[in-house]
């Protein structure tokens, strides 16, 4: 008798978020600082024509 499959949700071939960048990229690093402080490193990001993100990254492993 075959199987009667569960048509009720689950997971979906092709279902969920896409990747968008490099591939491998699983760690988060989490840090507080002040709205102000935000402010001065967006800036600055924007400024260098990056993300935020991509600014940090570059700044700290070229420190």
């Amino acid at each position: 008798m075959p199987e009667e499959k569960n048509k009720r949700g689950g997971a979906r071939i092709g279902a969920g978020r896409k990747t968008t960048g490099v591939a491998g990229k699983t760690c988060n690093i989490n840090f507080r600082i002040s709205p102000e402080e935000k402010a001065v490193i967006d800036a600055k990001a924007k400024a260098a024509g990056k993300s935020t993100s991509r600014y940090m990254i570059d700044l700290a492993l070229n420190a």
